[in-house]
């Protein structure tokens, strides 16, 4: 691929640091999602891309990384995305100094943009750390709203997972459809990763991590960590409920409980 256009965009590296897709870097310095059609090969699937990647060329969010371009070839489907210089959540989440400078500006950065592209009926569905970048002032961008629909999609004779098992909802470990509850989950796993420097559950093995998910309680935050109030226990539990039905409806619901909970709790 390197030295080749794609559409208007020359090709001049691979990252290949997203599971969904080959990711390159163009001569523009914007990052490339690249689909093959050679895998994407389902005859709804030309359909399904635009009509997924289409509406997030219209949104204007601070904490949103846009889509400036989509398109396709004879064998590949794409589109381009600012290629930032931050580093993903992810590559930072050994920094518990700069966790904890950053915890709450995160958490209610991210649960205004979920809510926000909750309201225009788009969700996330598979949301890790990995999917959104931090600056040296705590601000986020978040990048993969929708791509969920894509991952299923893949025809090679069984589902393909695209999702790391680490920070998915139960209902996704189950393989069943995902929602804006499965957003709030994964807010919730996310929050308690940043806030404690540990994921609630730990696995060896992806199932490990999904049959963790689907049956074993939501772990006290505060006994992980005795700097948290004991107030956000609750606030998790619910958070992370099994049944999406009893976690909060929104989450801006879960940002306000958290607020709630930390009000009168000494900062370090």
């Amino acid at each position: 691929m390197i030295g080749r256009h794609i559409g208007k965009h020359l090709i001049v590296e691979e990252l290949n640091d997203y599971s969904r897709a080959t990711v390159y870097r163009t001569d523009a310095n914007l990052m490339l999602q690249v689909y093959s059609k050679g895998i994407y090969r389902s005859a709804s699937f030309s359909d399904l891309f635009y009509e997924c990647v289409a509406p997030l060329r219209e949104f204007t969010h601070p904490a949103i990384v846009p889509v400036l371009d989509i398109g396709e070839t004879n064998d590949v489907y794409y589109f381009a995305i600012p290629n930032t210089a931050f580093p993903t959540l992810g590559r930072v989440l050994d920094d518990l100094q700069l966790l904890r400078h950053c915890a709450d500006k995160v958490i209610e950065q991210l649960a205004n943009v979920l809510e926000f592209v909750h309201f225009h009926d788009i969700i996330h569905g598979e949301l890790t750390p990995d999917d959104i970048f931090i600056d040296g002032e705590c601000n986020i961008f978040v990048r993969g709203f929708n791509m969920h629909r894509l991952s299923p999609k893949l025809s090679i004779g069984r589902p393909t997972p695209m999702f790391d098992p680490a920070y998915v909802s139960p209902e996704l470990a189950r393989g069943y459809p995902v929602d804006k509850q499965s957003d709030v989950y994964t807010l919730g796993v996310i929050s308690f990763h940043v806030l404690t420097g540990q994921l609630p559950y730990h696995g060896t093995s992806p199932i490990q991590y999904l049959l963790a998910h689907i049956s074993n309680p939501v772990p006290s935050i505060s006994e992980r960590d005795p700097r948290l109030s004991s107030s956000l226990d609750a606030v998790f539990k619910k958070a992370m409920a099994k049944n999406s039905n009893d976690r909060y409806e929104t989450t801006g619901e879960f940002w306000q409980a958290y607020r709630e909970a930390t009000a009168n709790c000494p900062s370090d």
